[in-house]
């Protein structure tokens, strides 16, 4: 097992975060001495296609790897998610899965980074985990991605794939994290095309997909043809109404569509007005999130925990990427000559919309 210090401030970069490195505790006996691992949401549950879908995945990754069973069996925690339905719910899950008796406890997104630093003072042999948002504490570890670097793939996609010249952005809520993606996004279109336009709007909330029908609807009545949405499910009113609209013309004419934090392909998935299947999602970015929280919990079970490190996973760190199955070779090209500037230092994406 390898575990590397970069010389950058206190950042922490796990090396080969997409392999799994770490083999069961005796999970063949059926006598599991893996540490137990929750996940408090921050609102957009399991299945929110987002971060707390892949964190829960990655979880459960390494639950079932390493014979632990969900929830409480005789009393024994395994692993498992504390669902919250909206802010107020925060900091009470955090208590209840510490005080459940959970060893490793992540919180996936910034919205939950006040009310995991106060659960951990109050259990401090709880180990904690926030996910893109940095958080001091003795046993809080904090993982970050350089979303930005991706997002500058998608953006020489979308400025490559545009036939309006038009191209859009839809954020959530503005903050460090999704001028993060705005950021990228805008640096790799610009790189491609100076003039290009791009347009921008953001919801103000990460879980009302009418919002995103209804900014999608005016984007694309105002020539936008690929829209990138870092928004949560917001980004699914997003495809909806970019299917609604592609379904009364032939695929040739379709509206693109990127997805963000997993592989959100299948979302593009249509027939269009000839009857012919097609898909409309371009790319998606990804966040290699699961990835982090079933390494994370792998190291913190083989005694290695990153307390008050900030662990940071860029596109050299394969932390984050972008999809390339519906992308064109000269698209493809074009992406991974970047990425690999990207890598060398060649090009440095702004993290910030300054």
């Amino acid at each position: 097992m390898k575990y590397s210090l970069i010389g950058v401030g206190v950042a922490v970069v796990i090396a080969l975060i997409g392999v799994n490195m770490h083999k069961p505790s005796k999970a063949a006996e059926g006598q599991s001495t893996a540490q137990s691992v929750a996940m408090v949401t921050n609102g957009g549950g399991v299945d929110d296609r987002s971060f707390n879908q892949s964190t829960w995945e990655g979880i459960t990754r390494f639950g079932k790897a390493n014979g632990l069973k969900k929830g409480m069996v005789n009393g024994k925690p395994g692993y498992d998610y504390f669902n919250s339905d909206d802010q107020s719910q925060f900091l009470a899950n955090f208590l209840l899965a510490a005080k459940s008796n959970y060893k490793i406890v992540f919180g996936a997104g910034f919205q939950l980074a006040d009310s995991i630093k106060q659960a951990a003072a109050q259990y401090p042999k709880t180990k904690f985990v926030i996910i893109d948002s940095v958080v001091k504490g003795k046993n809080i570890a904090s993982v970050n991605f350089r979303s930005n670097e991706a997002s500058y793939l998608a953006g020489v996609a979308a400025a490559k794939t545009t036939k309006t010249n038009t191209i859009g952005f839809v954020g959530g809520m503005h903050s460090e994290l999704i001028d993060m993606f705005q950021a990228g996004y805008m640096a790799g279109a610009k790189s491609v095309n100076p003039k290009i336009s791009i347009k921008i709007a953001y919801a103000n909330t990460f879980t009302d997909a009418s919002k995103g029908s209804a900014i999608a609807a005016a984007m694309t009545a105002d020539h936008a043809d690929v829209i990138y949405s870092a928004a949560g499910q917001v980004g699914s009113g997003v495809a909806a109404e970019l299917r609604s609209q592609n379904q009364k013309v032939p695929a040739a004419d379709k509206k693109y569509f990127i997805g963000v934090d997993i592989d959100q392909h299948a979302d593009g998935d249509y027939t269009d007005s000839k009857g012919v299947k097609s898909n409309f999602t371009l790319t998606s970015v990804l966040t290699q999130v699961g990835n982090a929280a079933n390494t994370i919990a792998t190291a913190a079970n083989d005694g290695y925990f990153p307390a008050g490190k900030d662990t940071i996973l860029g596109l050299k760190e394969n932390g984050v990427d972008i999809v390339k199955t519906e992308l064109s070779p000269a698209i493809v090209k074009a992406t991974d000559k970047a990425k690999a500037e990207i890598i060398a230092g060649k090009i440095t994406v702004s993290a910030t919309l300054k």
